[in-house]
């Protein structure tokens, strides 16, 4: 790794469901409201807010249309995330 990808690579992954947490704090809504909004199904949302699955491109088009956001940026919050938790386990692999 370079130093310059040094420079961007968190200290610590951060799961998307986290910033979309954070969101739903900032704007003051509760799950139901996101529901009500994204069009998806309730055990979905909740499941996701849990952590509990990841962001596909459905899930992603129902926050974008939700939070008035790109799918863009929930998809790539995924994928950071999970590059990252990949990235930590090879880097513990070389350790051992």
């Amino acid at each position: 790794m370079t130093a310059a990808n040094k420079l961007f690579v968190p200290a610590e992954p951060i799961p998307p469901m986290e910033v979309l947490n954070e969101e739903l704090k900032a704007r003051g809504w509760t799950w139901k409201e996101l529901k009500k909004r994204s069009g998806l199904p309730a055990p979905v949302v909740g499941c996701m807010l849990n952590g509990g699955t990841p962001i596909t491109w459905r899930l992603a088009n129902g926050l974008s249309r939700a939070l008035g956001t790109s799918i863009d940026i929930w998809m790539n919050l995924q994928t950071s995330y999970e590059m990252a938790l990949y990235r930590d386990e090879i880097q513990r692999d070389e350790r051992e």
